[in-house]
């Protein structure tokens, strides 16, 4: 798989004698400091466009629903993808936890589209 400079980062950071269950802690704050990273820049652009502002009670509150919502996703996708008896979670596994939600579908459906579309062109020049 692609070494990413996150995952040199990553591997840079984590003490080698520290336990399984101690690096698994030390992701899951990284992952929570980036989607909270996130949710405040997000609720900054939303300031500057309504001139509201945002608690930093809100913004820790809708970090932690955030990151809920996609550790139930994460688990909902692999969950189809075993039941499809598959190993590896596909972008039809992703869809199907949005069918409810038509937008984001339609959102997921066209960056499909254009990403196949890319592989086709690049395919094409090879």
């Amino acid at each position: 798989f692609p070494v990413t400079p996150a995952f040199v980062f990553y591997y840079a950071c984590v003490d080698q004698s520290m336990s399984d269950e101690e690096a698994d802690a030390v992701e899951v704050q990284r992952l929570k400091a980036a989607v909270h990273y996130s949710v405040g820049v997000a609720c900054e652009a939303a300031s500057e466009e309504t001139g509201s502002l945002f608690s930093r009670e809100l913004v820790a509150t809708v970090t932690e629903i955030a990151y809920r919502q996609c550790e139930i996703l994460a688990a909902d996708v692999e969950a189809f993808a075993k039941h499809a008896k598959r190993t590896t979670v596909s972008s039809e596994d992703v869809k199907l936890c949005c069918r409810r939600s038509p937008d984001l579908l339609s959102l997921l459906n066209r960056i499909t589209d254009e990403l196949k579309a890319s592989k086709e062109a690049q395919h094409a020049l090879t």
